[in-house]
């Protein structure tokens, strides 16, 4: 990580190198964007052009390769790890530690430098990275709501009957041979990466502004990042800023009940709070118990497949019966003012 500043100490951007990223006496020329923080914008300060080589001529191959499986923290943390709020303090110590050697040097840095290098208001509240950070949820389970939705297609015979066909035949072959599921996952893997292998980046990685949410975030936001805590704003600012947080902790606040009940709910399938509903989940644990004793483990999956992917004409549209007894389990939401 390399700070760029101008003979007056004006903040014009930084870059960061990933040294994994490197290749092995490779020399990376490019031009990379300067990106500052301001407190209306993600401001565009230029480009630089860099060389950079990185080459380790003291370890062999197979030691970097050792690097990679080795902890990376020193054995006594795991023994006696660190809590958030200590983690914390050592590193706060160790920036003013850093910033008061470098404001003695010569020629002298400012504070707000070092802690700017040493991204000392990454763990601060910023609507700018909270979009910026769902957007990069989103992008790591779309492939799972992809496959989610084409299964829902193929429940449902959306899809060309050629396709729900193949895919049955597809299950079929896996009951028949499920020998064959983890061979072919890791050959399914083993594709994926020689096929990335020629779609690789050449580019190192550096700080993009669309990753960054520049494009979604107003001055607003901007204004309330840099914002010191305690705020320095007051009367009419404060209170839209505040009443925008609530908004936003409201659907926060409504996922967490949510995913709570849930978790209470499966609780008290076995604690006897509603003996009805916990004798009928005994009853049919027993059952279950004696079902997979006696059937086959490869005909119970068929039988199962065959439920879910069952033609939807002769299939209800009322909820089963095992989700209309999970919803009406107890929970703490009805106790809670």
């Amino acid at each position: 990580m390399f700070p760029l500043l101008t003979p007056y100490n004006f903040l014009t951007g930084k870059i960061r190198f990933r040294l994994s990223t490197l290749g092995r006496g490779k020399v990376h020329a490019h031009s990379y964007p300067l990106i500052t923080l301001q407190p209306s914008w993600l401001k565009k300060m230029g480009e630089i052009h860099l060389a950079v080589r990185f080459s380790w001529s003291f370890l062999s191959t197979l030691d970097i390769c050792k690097l990679y499986i080795e902890p990376l923290l020193p054995k006594h943390h795991y023994v006696f790890p660190l809590s958030p709020s200590q983690s914390d303090t050592l590193r706060n110590q160790a920036s003013n530690l850093i910033s008061h050697r470098l404001g003695s040097a010569e020629p002298p840095l400012r504070k707000e430098f070092v802690h700017y290098i040493l991204d000392m208001r990454s763990n601060l509240w910023s609507m700018r990275k909270a979009r910026a950070n769902v957007e990069r949820v989103m992008n790591l389970i779309g492939n799972i709501v992809f496959l989610w939705k084409l299964l829902q297609d193929i429940r449902y015979k959306k899809k060309h009957i050629t396709f729900t066909l193949a895919f049955n035949i597809m299950c079929m072959f896996f009951f028949i041979t499920p020998q064959l599921i983890f061979p072919l996952v890791f050959c399914y893997i083993i594709h994926v990466g020689v096929t990335s292998y020629f779609k690789r980046p050449k580019k190192p990685c550096y700080i993009d502004a669309k990753l960054c949410g520049a494009e979604t975030s107003s001055g607003e936001d901007f204004e309330e990042e840099l914002d010191p805590c305690p705020t320095q704003l007051e009367g009419k600012a404060l209170r839209m800023r505040y009443d925008r947080l609530r908004y936003i902790f409201r659907s926060t606040q409504k996922m967490v009940d949510e995913i709570a009940t849930i978790g209470e709910k499966v609780q008290s399938l076995s604690s006897w709070r509603d003996e009805i509903a916990t004798f009928l989940f005994a009853l049919f644990c027993s059952v279950g118990l004696l079902v997979t004793i006696i059937v086959p483990t490869q005909v119970l999956i068929f039988l199962c497949i065959t439920y879910y992917l069952w033609y939807p004409r002769f299939r209800s549209i009322l909820p089963s019966v095992p989700e209309n007894l999970f919803r009406r389990m107890l929970s703490k939401q009805a106790f809670i003012l």
